[in-house]
């Protein structure tokens, strides 16, 4: 008589495979996520380099295109922001003061004040990060049944790529500042994500964004 190996019914198999799906949907999207934004630095900054074009206007037209296809589930529109104008507002004020401080040490960002800077910058990066990047991992995670911790993952996931596609800088700036701003952005980008989540929209990011990126140039 022989032995075999037991039969694994459906359910269990099926129940192996919500067990082990979630955390390698979550690496494996983090992953990408965080390649995806490191090349595209190097891009654009191989591009700024070869074609005369405003600071920002790259990430400002790859943004729109990318968002384009479902702009109000991206964050495009008002969404929740007037139900949590006092989140956005307090955002927008620890960024001031964060930078703020930032500045009264003497240190400055080494940028030049343009319109790219305070307009298509931080437009065109929240389109690409909390707007279509954000979007897309939470309609994933959505999908994949990631769980209830979802959002939280999506935002640091964002957020990592944020801070990872300022590599690009290397070479073109101090290499110090860089890392501080891969931190900075890092770190910037759990609170705008946060504020994306909760408001359903990109434009408290978008002010949170400009106005770091005024008070950190100007």
């Amino acid at each position: 008589m022989t032995v075999g190996r037991p039969k694994i019914g459906m359910e269990e198999r099926t129940s192996r495979r919500r067990v082990s799906s979630p955390a390698f949907t979550v690496v494996a999207a983090g992953l990408l996520a965080v390649l995806a934004a490191y090349a595209f630095s190097l891009l654009t900054g191989s591009l700024s380099e070869s074609v005369v074009m405003p600071v920002g206007a790259a990430t400002f037209v790859l943004g729109v295109l990318l968002c384009a296809w479902a702009p109000h589930r991206l964050g495009l529109g008002p969404g929740r922001t007037h139900k949590h104008v006092v989140l956005v507002v307090v955002s927008i004020l620890a960024v001031a003061t964060v930078v703020g401080a930032f500045r009264m040490t003497g240190s400055t960002a080494p940028y030049d004040a343009t319109v790219g800077e305070f307009v298509l910058v931080p437009v065109g990066e929240e389109l690409l990060f909390r707007g279509f990047l954000l979007g897309a991992l939470l309609e994933l995670f959505r999908r994949r049944h990631v769980g209830s911790h979802s959002p939280a993952w999506a935002v640091l996931i964002s957020a990592a790529a944020f801070g990872i596609g300022h590599l690009g800088n290397l070479g073109y700036v101090d290499t110090a500042f860089v890392i501080l701003q891969v931190f900075v952005a890092f770190i910037f980008g759990v609170v705008a994500g946060h504020v994306r989540v909760r408001t359903e929209s990109i434009v408290g990011p978008v002010l949170m964004h400009a106005t770091m990126n005024v008070v950190a140039v100007m």
